[in-house]
Protein backbone atom coordinates (compact mmCIF):
# COMPACT_ATOMS: atom_id res chain seq x y z
CA UNK A 1 0.00 0.00 0.00
CA UNK A 2 1.30 3.46 -0.92
CA UNK A 3 1.83 5.75 2.07
CA UNK A 4 0.54 9.25 1.36
CA UNK A 5 2.57 12.03 2.95
CA UNK A 6 0.66 15.30 3.13
CA UNK A 7 -1.29 14.87 -0.08
CA UNK A 8 -3.82 17.62 -0.78
CA UNK A 9 -7.26 15.93 -0.98
CA UNK A 10 -8.45 18.23 -3.79
CA UNK A 11 -5.37 17.74 -5.96
CA UNK A 12 -4.62 15.25 -8.70
CA UNK A 13 -1.37 13.44 -7.97
CA UNK A 14 0.95 14.06 -10.93
CA UNK A 15 4.45 13.20 -9.66
CA UNK A 16 7.61 14.85 -10.91
CA UNK A 17 10.90 12.97 -11.33
CA UNK A 18 12.19 11.61 -8.04
CA UNK A 19 15.68 13.02 -8.60
CA UNK A 20 14.44 16.62 -8.81
CA UNK A 21 14.45 17.27 -5.04
CA UNK A 22 17.06 18.36 -2.51
CA UNK A 23 18.25 15.79 -0.03
CA UNK A 24 17.07 17.83 2.95
CA UNK A 25 13.58 17.64 4.45
CA UNK A 26 11.51 20.75 3.79
CA UNK A 27 11.11 22.86 6.94
CA UNK A 28 7.50 23.76 6.09
CA UNK A 29 7.83 27.47 6.90
CA UNK A 30 5.60 28.86 4.16
CA UNK A 31 5.10 28.99 0.41
CA UNK A 32 6.34 30.85 -2.65
CA UNK A 33 3.83 31.71 -5.37
CA UNK A 34 4.99 31.55 -8.99
CA UNK A 35 3.65 32.41 -12.42
CA UNK A 36 4.02 29.51 -14.83
CA UNK A 37 4.60 31.90 -17.75
CA UNK A 38 2.92 29.31 -19.90
CA UNK A 39 0.27 26.65 -19.85
CA UNK A 40 -0.27 23.07 -18.73
CA UNK A 41 1.50 21.15 -21.50
CA UNK A 42 4.54 23.41 -21.30
CA UNK A 43 4.72 23.07 -17.53
CA UNK A 44 4.79 19.27 -17.76
CA UNK A 45 7.55 19.56 -20.34
CA UNK A 46 9.67 21.57 -17.90
CA UNK A 47 8.85 19.37 -14.91
CA UNK A 48 9.71 16.17 -16.77
CA UNK A 49 12.87 17.57 -18.40
CA UNK A 50 16.45 17.36 -17.22
CA UNK A 51 16.44 21.02 -16.09
CA UNK A 52 16.82 21.79 -12.40
CA UNK A 53 13.26 23.05 -12.01
CA UNK A 54 10.60 21.44 -9.86
CA UNK A 55 7.75 22.57 -7.60
CA UNK A 56 5.12 21.09 -5.32
CA UNK A 57 1.79 22.23 -6.81
CA UNK A 58 0.32 23.58 -10.04
CA UNK A 59 -2.92 25.58 -10.05
CA UNK A 60 -4.61 25.78 -13.44
CA UNK A 61 -6.80 28.55 -14.83
CA UNK A 62 -9.88 26.32 -14.61
CA UNK A 63 -9.26 25.66 -10.90
CA UNK A 64 -7.71 22.20 -11.17
CA UNK A 65 -4.83 21.55 -8.78
CA UNK A 66 -1.99 19.09 -9.32
CA UNK A 67 0.47 17.94 -6.67
CA UNK A 68 3.91 16.82 -7.78
CA UNK A 69 5.85 16.26 -4.54
CA UNK A 70 5.00 15.67 -0.89
CA UNK A 71 5.22 18.56 1.55
CA UNK A 72 8.30 17.17 3.28
CA UNK A 73 10.35 17.27 0.06
CA UNK A 74 12.48 20.23 -1.03
CA UNK A 75 12.13 21.18 -4.68
CA UNK A 76 14.14 23.41 -7.06
CA UNK A 77 11.90 26.45 -7.40
CA UNK A 78 13.09 29.35 -5.22
CA UNK A 79 16.51 30.24 -6.60
CA UNK A 80 18.49 29.40 -3.47
CA UNK A 81 19.15 26.36 -1.31
CA UNK A 82 17.92 27.96 1.94
CA UNK A 83 14.57 28.99 0.45
CA UNK A 84 14.11 25.67 -1.32
CA UNK A 85 14.53 23.86 1.98
CA UNK A 86 12.11 26.14 3.87
CA UNK A 87 9.29 26.97 1.46
CA UNK A 88 6.94 25.10 -0.88
CA UNK A 89 6.54 26.10 -4.53
CA UNK A 90 3.12 26.76 -6.10
CA UNK A 91 2.98 27.46 -9.84
CA UNK A 92 0.00 29.23 -11.44
CA UNK A 93 -0.92 28.66 -15.07
CA UNK A 94 -0.85 31.75 -17.31
CA UNK A 95 1.44 34.52 -18.45
CA UNK A 96 2.36 38.08 -17.51
CA UNK A 97 -0.65 40.34 -18.01
CA UNK A 98 -3.15 37.54 -17.45
CA UNK A 99 -4.90 37.95 -14.09
CA UNK A 100 -5.72 34.82 -12.14
CA UNK A 101 -9.20 33.56 -13.01
CA UNK A 102 -11.80 33.38 -10.25
CA UNK A 103 -11.56 29.58 -10.31
CA UNK A 104 -7.78 29.82 -10.03
CA UNK A 105 -7.95 32.29 -7.14
CA UNK A 106 -10.39 30.11 -5.20
CA UNK A 107 -8.30 26.99 -5.75
CA UNK A 108 -5.04 28.74 -4.84
CA UNK A 109 -6.41 30.34 -1.68
CA UNK A 110 -7.92 27.03 -0.53
CA UNK A 111 -4.62 25.26 -1.21
CA UNK A 112 -2.57 27.84 0.71
CA UNK A 113 -4.91 27.61 3.71
CA UNK A 114 -4.74 23.81 3.67
CA UNK A 115 -0.93 23.86 3.55
CA UNK A 116 -0.82 26.40 6.40
CA UNK A 117 -3.08 24.21 8.53
CA UNK A 118 -1.05 21.08 7.73
CA UNK A 119 2.28 22.73 8.56
CA UNK A 120 1.14 24.94 11.43
CA UNK A 121 1.84 28.44 10.09
CA UNK A 122 -0.35 31.50 9.62
CA UNK A 123 -0.67 32.96 6.09
CA UNK A 124 1.12 36.32 6.29
CA UNK A 125 2.23 38.29 3.26
CA UNK A 126 5.99 38.82 3.19
CA UNK A 127 6.61 36.38 6.04
CA UNK A 128 5.13 32.97 5.22
CA UNK A 129 3.83 33.89 1.75
CA UNK A 130 6.33 35.25 -0.77
CA UNK A 131 6.55 35.97 -4.46
CA UNK A 132 9.36 34.20 -6.27
CA UNK A 133 11.14 37.51 -6.91
CA UNK A 134 11.30 38.12 -3.13
CA UNK A 135 13.15 34.91 -2.28
CA UNK A 136 16.82 35.38 -1.32
CA UNK A 137 19.01 34.50 -4.26
CA UNK A 138 16.23 34.72 -6.85
CA UNK A 139 16.97 36.64 -10.06
CA UNK A 140 13.50 36.98 -11.56
CA UNK A 141 10.41 39.20 -11.77
CA UNK A 142 8.10 36.20 -11.24
CA UNK A 143 5.12 36.24 -10.66
CA UNK A 144 5.02 39.55 -12.52
CA UNK A 145 2.22 41.18 -10.60
CA UNK A 146 -0.29 38.41 -11.21
CA UNK A 147 -1.05 37.42 -7.60
CA UNK A 148 -4.12 39.17 -6.09
CA UNK A 149 -2.73 39.16 -2.56
CA UNK A 150 -5.80 40.81 -1.01
CA UNK A 151 -7.73 37.59 -1.73
CA UNK A 152 -5.39 35.53 0.43
CA UNK A 153 -6.21 37.35 3.66
CA UNK A 154 -7.98 35.38 6.35
CA UNK A 155 -11.71 36.09 6.37
CA UNK A 156 -12.58 38.64 9.04
CA UNK A 157 -15.50 37.89 11.31
CA UNK A 158 -18.26 40.41 10.71
CA UNK A 159 -21.22 40.78 13.05
CA UNK A 160 -24.53 42.65 13.07
CA UNK A 161 -26.18 43.68 16.32
CA UNK A 162 -29.82 42.64 16.47
CA UNK A 163 -32.63 44.93 17.62
CA UNK A 164 -34.80 43.90 20.57
CA UNK A 165 -37.40 41.99 18.57
CA UNK A 166 -34.76 40.09 16.63
CA UNK A 167 -32.87 39.38 19.85
CA UNK A 168 -35.96 37.94 21.53
CA UNK A 169 -36.68 35.74 18.50
CA UNK A 170 -33.10 34.43 18.46
CA UNK A 171 -33.10 33.78 22.20
CA UNK A 172 -36.42 31.97 21.97
CA UNK A 173 -35.03 29.78 19.22
CA UNK A 174 -32.08 28.88 21.43
CA UNK A 175 -34.36 28.27 24.40
CA UNK A 176 -36.73 25.88 22.60
CA UNK A 177 -34.82 22.89 23.89
CA UNK A 178 -35.58 24.03 27.43
CA UNK A 179 -39.28 24.65 26.78
CA UNK A 180 -38.99 28.25 27.94
CA UNK A 181 -40.36 31.46 26.45
CA UNK A 182 -38.36 34.70 26.60
CA UNK A 183 -40.12 38.05 26.56
CA UNK A 184 -37.16 40.41 26.83
CA UNK A 185 -33.45 40.43 26.11
CA UNK A 186 -32.95 38.67 29.43
CA UNK A 187 -29.58 40.29 30.09
CA UNK A 188 -28.06 39.40 26.73
CA UNK A 189 -26.80 41.37 23.77
CA UNK A 190 -27.39 39.31 20.65
CA UNK A 191 -25.37 39.64 17.43
CA UNK A 192 -25.60 37.73 14.18
CA UNK A 193 -22.39 36.47 12.56
CA UNK A 194 -22.76 37.56 8.93
CA UNK A 195 -19.27 36.48 7.78
CA UNK A 196 -16.66 34.13 9.14
CA UNK A 197 -18.96 31.87 11.16
CA UNK A 198 -16.92 29.65 13.51
CA UNK A 199 -19.09 26.66 12.54
CA UNK A 200 -20.20 25.49 9.07
CA UNK A 201 -23.74 26.58 8.24
CA UNK A 202 -26.25 24.77 6.06
CA UNK A 203 -28.35 26.83 3.63
CA UNK A 204 -30.86 28.90 5.58
CA UNK A 205 -29.05 28.54 8.90
CA UNK A 206 -27.80 31.54 10.88
CA UNK A 207 -25.13 31.92 13.55
CA UNK A 208 -25.69 34.08 16.63
CA UNK A 209 -23.51 35.11 19.53
CA UNK A 210 -25.15 35.68 22.88
CA UNK A 211 -23.14 38.14 24.96
CA UNK A 212 -23.91 38.69 28.62
CA UNK A 213 -24.39 42.30 29.64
Amino acid sequence: MEVLVNRYPKATWRPGPEWKTWGATNAGAGAILHSMEGYEAGAWGVLDSMSQASWHFSVMRDGRVFQHYDLNESCWHAGGKASNERLLGIEHEGRTGEPFTEAQIGASVALVRWIAAEQGWTPERGVTLLEHREAPGANTTCPNGRVPWERYKEDDVQIRQLDQAESIAALNKAAEVHGKAINDNNGFTVVEVVQGSPVPLAPGQRAYLFVTN
